[in-house]
């Protein structure tokens, strides 16, 4: 199912790209940053979220049969399609103007409608509600397996800390997931978030978590490597400072995480020196 899903969305962002080509012109890209370079800064803090997601594949290791062999060659591959891919997606988009009418979320639909027609703008709206799957089950199978992890490590309830007996999958951790996505869905519903609003949330977070993995990346890696790490964690950094205050968002979550952990390992060594206390 997942492999269908991939395989429907690239053909849509190709046929939006073929069947924009023949109308972009460069007049479109004069000036090239009309809003000045920081606006290119702010768009890069929402353009992570184009990328981000790649690393949940780490948390599902445990389902891949060979995961030393498959994560890396999977990884390399994805990332070198998906970088033409947006690449050849942008070009396309400002070279026609797309972006400029209506609401910009659409700008896919208004660039294959204008190039094939009307039912063909409407198809793509179709099939884009319908590879969101995709985006969802990743997600919801990755994340589960990360709550399943930090409760069998002991940092979460240990009631998630458990398999079906069947299927093997981290059934209560997906379970408790669905409450928390019916309240954001019904709250988007009564309230109408502002779409680029919601994506500068949780790209804070995944540009810090960059920041760190990239950190100690520079620590523990030798060689062309290190020098990969170094680039990139000069880069998260300079994108980090465009996201304004959304930027405080990561750190609360650290102070109350932090907190949470040191309440839990003080509750850990009352518990260990009471059990001392007991045994003769």
């Amino acid at each position: 199912m997942q492999v269908g899903v991939v395989a429907v969305t690239c053909l849509i962002l190709l046929a939006a790209v073929l069947a924009a080509l023949p109308r972009v012109g460069p007049a479109s890209f004069v000036p090239f940053a009309p809003h000045g370079w920081g606006s290119v800064g702010v768009a890069m803090t929402l353009l992570f979220w184009a990328f981000v997601g790649w690393e949940m594949i780490v948390h599902l290791a445990e389902e891949f049969k060979d995961p030393r062999r498959d994560i890396p060659l999977s990884l390399r591959f994805s990332l070198g399609i998906i970088i033409v891919m947006y690449l050849a997606l942008a070009v396309a988009t400002v070279g026609t103007g797309s972006y400029g009418e209506g609401s910009n979320i659409t700008a896919l639909a208004v660039m294959v409608g204008r190039g094939v027609g009307p039912w063909a703008g409407a198809i793509t709206d179709l099939l884009g509600f319908l590879v969101c799957y995709g985006t969802i089950h990743t997600y919801l199978a990755g994340f589960s397996r990360l709550i399943y992890a930090q409760a069998r490590g002991g940092h979460f309830p240990s009631f998630f800390a458990h398999l079906h007996p069947r299927l093997q999958t981290p059934h209560r951790a997906l379970l408790a997931l669905g409450p928390v996505f019916l309240l954001v869905l019904a709250l988007n519903y009564r309230w109408r978030f502002d779409l680029g609003a919601l994506i500068k949330w949780p790209s804070a977070v995944f540009i810090a978590l960059y920041i760190i993995g990239m950190a100690a990346g520079v620590k523990l890696m030798t060689g062309k490597s290190r020098y990969y790490a170094i680039v990139s964690l000069a880069a998260c950094i300079a994108v980090y400072g465009f996201l304004g205050w959304v930027g405080l968002y990561p750190v609360v979550l650290a102070g109350v995480g932090w907190l949470g952990a040191r309440r839990g390992a003080q509750r850990r060594r009352r518990e260990s020196d009471e059990l001392r206390e007991l045994v003769p």
